[in-house]
């Protein structure tokens, strides 16, 4: 796939938002995650969308949202190409709008909906892809408009009462130290002791309690760890592809290249020139 079928936005003046525009691709994601508020919306055909044992066809009539750590996969049905458009949101530049509609809040509170059907919605939506893509597109006008429509998103389809615990506080803890672990030896090698050491568990409950929790091995979460790293390092740095490769823990640029691949669906390369496309000039 060419630069050119993915247009993105990721500016360090606005470092709680990235966007992107992917155009008539028939690339295939592994299932993965995001630590953000993940927002999608198919622009051209469909697309198959899957989590956990639920599947569901995406048109472009819908709004898909994900919230943060949803082990997800969106992918073209019988390798028709399809676009779209994907808005990632810091989940604490989140939890501050929230603040301001229900009052104090300890954390991001997540929204009560996957599919939403919302035609005002979803038109505010495209508008403002399109407009933090817009590299002549003023800061402030970008800032207004992303606060309109996440303050209409969080109205809509938050609610403070529904919040429950997913998991008891305790295992909630441990995974959370695994996590924690992960994230402070990102170029490291950890082994299933190591983290069940950190976590306070035996070894051989380890995997278990990580996969039932996140829906994700320790091993895959720590490649996404170091992908999410690597984007911010292509977005921010002009540090060379195979110097952040080894900086954030792939034995080369190959490897980086590979795992990028599945989970952003382009390359370092091709993700790091539609950056710097997209900033303000």
């Amino acid at each position: 796939m060419s630069y050119r079928q993915n247009r993105f936005f990721k500016d360090p003046a606005l470092p709680y938002v990235e966007c992107r525009h992917t155009y008539d691709s028939d690339a295939h994601y592994t299932p993965h995650r995001h630590a953000t508020l993940s927002i999608g919306a198919i622009t051209e055909g469909v697309a198959s969308f899957t989590s956990g044992d639920q599947t569901r066809i995406l048109t472009p009539d819908s709004l898909i949202a994900l919230n943060p750590e949803t082990v997800h996969a969106c992918n073209p049905i019988e390798g028709e190409a399809r676009s779209y458009m994907m808005l990632y949101l810091d989940t604490d530049w989140c939890a501050q709008l929230q603040a301001g509609l229900f009052g104090e809040v300890e954390s991001f509170v997540p929204l009560t909906r996957i599919l939403i059907d919302d035609e005002d919605l979803l038109r505010g939506y495209h508008s403002l892809v399109d407009l933090l893509l817009d590299p002549q597109a003023l800061y402030l006008e970008k800032e207004e408009a992303l606060e309109s429509f996440a303050l209409t998103l969080f109205g809509r389809y938050c609610d403070c009462r529904s919040r429950t615990e997913p998991i008891p506080p305790l295992q909630r803890q441990r995974v959370e130290r695994i996590r924690e672990y992960l994230r402070e030896h990102l170029r490291d090698n950890p082994t299933t002791a190591d983290l069940a050491q950190a976590a306070g568990v035996s070894p051989s409950h380890l995997i278990r309690l990580f996969g039932e929790a996140t829906g994700l091995s320790p091993r895959r979460y720590l490649l996404e760890l170091r992908i999410e790293k690597a984007r911010e390092l292509l977005s921010t740095t002009e540090m060379p592809i195979a110097e952040i490769a080894l900086e954030v823990g792939f034995f080369d640029q190959s490897h980086l290249n590979r795992v990028f691949k599945q989970i952003v669906a382009c390359t370092p390369y091709e993700y790091r020139k539609g950056v710097l496309q997209s900033r303000v000039s």
